[in-house]
Formats: C-alpha cells, structure tokens, sequence
C-alpha cells in the first residue's frame, strides 16, 4: 500500500462527504448553534417595538376582555390607539382566518394605520380554500417551493391598505429554528412572510442571526396600551397616555402573542423557548441591515476545502510524527478560528467535513505508515539475521531503512591484529569460545590502539 493510493482512496472517501453530507449535518448544526451563542448581533439602533400580550396582560385583563383569544373589536381598541400615535406601519402577528362580529371595528381601526396582516398556510383538507385574496399581493414567479393548497387568509379584514404576510415557519429536524422563508406558495402564486411583506425581497429564505436569547427587542405590554385608551377616553391626552404614543410614533410596531398559552413558542439556537413574534422581528432587522447569515457558493467552499487538504495532506506525508501532531492541531484549531471569524461577519463557513477529513487523513496516514515500517523491519531481520550479530542487526533495525546495496562513504580507523597460532588454535576450539576469546582481546586491544 503505497502513498499514492493512500492519496486516491482518501480523496475517494472525502468526496463522498459532498454526495452524503447527511451524516454530517447533526454534527454541523450543533456547531452552527454554538457560533450563534458566540457571536450574537450586537442590536444597535433599531426601530421596532413589540406590542406584547403576555401573560401579564391576558391575567389584568382577564376579568374585563375574558380569556385568550379576545374579542376583535377589543383588539381593534389596542390597533386603534396605536393608528393614534403614527407608527411608520404595523405588523400584526396574530392570525384572524375566521370571521367575528367584531371584524368590522378592527377593519376600521386597521384603515387608519398602514399595516400587514398574519395569513397561513396548510396542507390539511379540512381547511376550506380561501381564495379571497389570490392575485392581490400576490408574486407570480417559479422556484422549487412547496405548494401548499389552503391559505388562511383574514379575508374579513383586508382594506385598501392591507398586506398580507405569511407566519409559517419550518424548524429543522432536530426541532430548532434556524432559517425564515421569504416567500409562500399556494395555488402556483406566491405570498412573502410577514416581515418580508415589508421588503418583498426575492429569494426562497434566510438563514437568521440571533440578537440573543429574546428579550432583545423594545417591549412594550398590551395591557398597558389598553389601559392607556381607556384613559384617553375619560380624561384625554394627558401625560401617561402621551409617554406611551411617543415610544409608538414613527416606530415598526409588531403587535403579537408572548404568552406560554398562545402556543407562539420556537426552539432557536440561542434559546429553548423564543417568541414567535421575536423571529420575525429578528427577520425584519435582519432583512433591513442586511445582516443575515450568507452562505459561499459552492463551488467557493469546495475550492478553498480542497486547498486546505491540499496543503495538509503534503506536510502530513513529508514529516515525521512529531510534526504531523502539531500540524493536525494546527489545521484543526487553525480552520474552526478561520470559521468563527467568517460567522462573525455574517458568513458561514462550514467546518465539520474539513476537520473530519484532517482527522481521517492523519489517522490513515499513521496506520500506513505503522504497517510500512513493520514491513521494512520483518525484511531487515529475514535478510541480516543469518549473517550479522543481533547488536548490529538492532543497530540497523533503528535506521528504519534497508542498508543502500552501494554502500556508505565514511572516515574510519581499521584495527590490523596478528595472532601467533591463531590457526592451531581456531581449529582446535570450539566457536562460541573462540568469538568470546576474539572478543576479550579487542575489547582490551582497542583501547591502547585508539
């Protein structure tokens, strides 16, 4: 088995990892996880708020407005009175499918605010087909989404200032949030999620960048807004009610479920249990600063992974064990900090397929190299055991290296020693006692000599 074929059948293996990266993604995404606690966005200057009905607000306004979900035109109280404070738009994460008696107050209370309205999305047939809103806002373009065939639209609510945005969202296998769809298909036409109804960015999704564990955003309870209306009606504008219009004017105002009863709760790599709405506020931000993961192109990442093989696998085959060790270290911490930094840019840069290719390449060189050296050795002693002493036979097996058949230049001293009879007596003793006499007499011949 030679270094050349060690090379084909490695490269053979590696590749495989591109054709099967299945067996690579659990690994990667834990991965991924971490670089997101790492390195969360920093959020700067931003201009959301989140309206929230928390679990504070459901149990204060319980005894008045009954429990979850409330009436629409209790809800049109909250949208009303934050139209009053001119929020730049408002983005409703609550879906309303189903006509209320209520409809009619929150319809009005909606026309006086630009905003965006929660729709869904399903493949259950006993969903009726709504088709309302087909062809109003939504984009006729081809990509490989999936189609689903019943959308939940709030048909009852739509006026001339509506935009419909999607709320599903997809977790990935193993349960954790990761990507936001841009982009819905139903019936062959396609409708942007909530957040993008703002942007209506073309493309299928996006990987998001976590701002921390939730919490990051301005909030803002419901209970208080509602509270706040009830005093402008009674008393007018007076100093409360004007506090909360200002942290509302100008603003993009999501107006969503936090509450553990409102089942708007997603796994995320930076938390176990982060608000539906927060996701879309983390895709609205994300889509506004551009600060959203992107991935290399492909055929980038497959160059530069190669490139780092390349290099490694030329010191690995050209150094001793030692250095090998240190290199592999090297690669392995020297690949994973190349990745971080490029996370921390907004770039993702897989790691879990190079590192296990370092580890494969070392490890199989190691187990070549051991067989090899075990080869030279059993050919060392079948070839000199016969004819030299086991000190010299020892000697050369620790050059690790066959004796070259051309010989070695060196400088030497060469002992001449005459024995007076050395014939009679070689021919009368046994061997074994003349190499130990020959023995004896060199050893104190040598040094008188030399």
């Amino acid at each position: 088995m030679n270094k050349k074929f060690f090379l084909i059948i490695s490269f053979l293996i590696i590749s495989l990892n591109f054709l099967i990266p299945s067996g690579l993604l659990n690994i990667e995404n834990n991965i991924y996880d971490l670089k997101q606690k790492v390195f969360p966005l920093k959020l700067e200057k931003n201009n959301i708020i989140i309206v929230s009905i928390n679990d504070k607000s459901i149990n204060l306004l319980e005894e008045e407005l009954g429990r979850w979900p409330w009436e629409r035109e209790k809800i049109g109280e909250i949208v009303e009175f934050i139209a009053s404070s001119k929020p730049e738009i408002l983005i409703v994460d609550i879906l309303m499918p189903n006509p209320s008696k209520g409809d009619e107050i929150l319809r009005k209370a909606l026309c006086k605010v630009p905003h965006i309205i929660a729709a869904d999305f399903s493949e259950r047939k006993s969903v009726n087909k709504n088709i309302c809103f087909e062809g109003k806002k939504a984009i006729d373009f081809e990509e490989k989404f999936k189609n689903y065939d019943y959308a939940l639209l709030p048909c009852t609510l739509i006026n001339e200032k509506t935009k419909i945005g999607s709320i599903h969202l997809f977790s990935d296998e193993d349960g954790i949030l990761r990507k936001y769809p841009l982009w819905q298909k139903s019936n062959d036409m396609f409708y942007p999620s909530l957040s993008n109804s703002y942007f209506e960015k073309i493309g299928k999704e996006i990987k998001l960048h976590f701002y921390g564990k939730g919490g990051d955003f301005e909030y803002l309870d419901a209970f208080k807004i509602y509270v706040a209306k009830k005093i402008q009606q009674e008393e007018g504008e007076i100093k409360e009610v004007e506090e909360i219009k200002k942290r509302l004017e100008g603003k993009i105002v999501f107006l969503g479920v936090t509450a553990t009863g409102g089942f708007d709760l997603k796994s995320v790599p930076t938390s176990k249990i982060y608000p539906g709405v927060e996701i879309h506020t983390t895709a609205f931000q994300n889509l506004k600063d551009l600060s959203f993961i992107k991935d290399l192109p492909f055929y980038l990442y497959l160059m530069i992974s190669f490139l780092f093989i390349f290099i490694f696998f030329i010191i690995l085959i050209n150094s001793k064990l030692g250095l090998q060790i240190l290199n592999l270290i090297i690669f392995l911490f020297g690949i994973t900090f190349f990745s971080f930094y490029l996370f921390s840019i907004n770039i993702n840069f897989p790691i879990s397929f190079l590192n296990i290719s370092f580890l494969f390449l070392f490890f199989s060189n190691l187990i070549i190299d051991y067989s090899k050296t075990r080869k030279e050795r059993k050919k060392i002693e079948e070839t000199f055991s016969r004819y030299v002493s086991p000190s010299v036979l020892n000697f050369l097996l620790s050059q690790k290296a066959l004796p070259e058949l051309g010989g070695e230049l060196k400088e030497i001293t060469v002992l001449f020693s005459d024995i007076r009879n050395f014939t009679t007596i070689s021919e009368k003793t046994p061997p074994d006692i003349l190499v130990k006499w020959l023995n004896d007499y060199f050893s104190l011949m040598v040094p008188i000599i030399f």
